[in-house]
């Protein structure tokens, strides 16, 4: 298995796991989103290839705080393919970024992944998170607005072609 950035090419097979997890974004957007991660200083989207197939991804963040002098690593989500699902890859993925962070001086890490794998929960807990007290969510787009977005013709956004 292989772990490295993700790249603009790696978005189709990126759409499929989405797909899995029960999220559908356009594939323009995740284009624009792959070439803003990658254009990003405080954002990075790593991804694990079983011969040579994407099998899985993570985004992590850098967060500056008010109330801590180190940055706070974020992972914003962690999707495994579910045929490679008992393959440690989910595991590898989180020990890369909890590297990133370590060499980023983060104090600590947070996940707030995608739940839709079977057994998230117990997978988090398994490789050491806790679970803290739950956030407050508040949808600011309503469904009609999403799929109005969704039907919109989207531009590139710089860095591909």
């Amino acid at each position: 298995m292989n772990i490295r950035v993700a790249n603009v090419e790696d978005a189709e097979r990126i759409n499929m796991l989405n797909r899995q997890i029960g999220s559908s974004p356009s594939l323009c957007r995740t284009k624009e989103t792959l070439a803003n991660a990658i254009a990003s200083e405080n954002q990075l989207i790593l991804v694990a290839e079983v011969c040579g197939l994407v099998s899985g991804y993570i985004v992590i963040q850098l967060l500056s705080v008010l109330h801590d002098d180190k940055p706070t690593g974020r992972i914003s989500a962690l999707v495994v393919d579910e045929t490679f699902r008992e393959m440690t890859i989910g595991t590898q993925l989180l020990d890369s970024a909890a590297q990133f962070f370590k060499n980023k001086g983060c104090n600590r890490m947070e996940m707030c992944s995608p739940v839709c794998q079977e057994d998230h929960d117990g997978f988090h807990l398994l490789v050491g998170y806790k679970i803290t007290p739950k956030r407050y969510l508040k949808l600011i787009a309503s469904q009609q607005m999403l799929a109005e977005q969704s039907n919109k013709v989207c531009r590139p956004a710089h860095g591909w072609s």
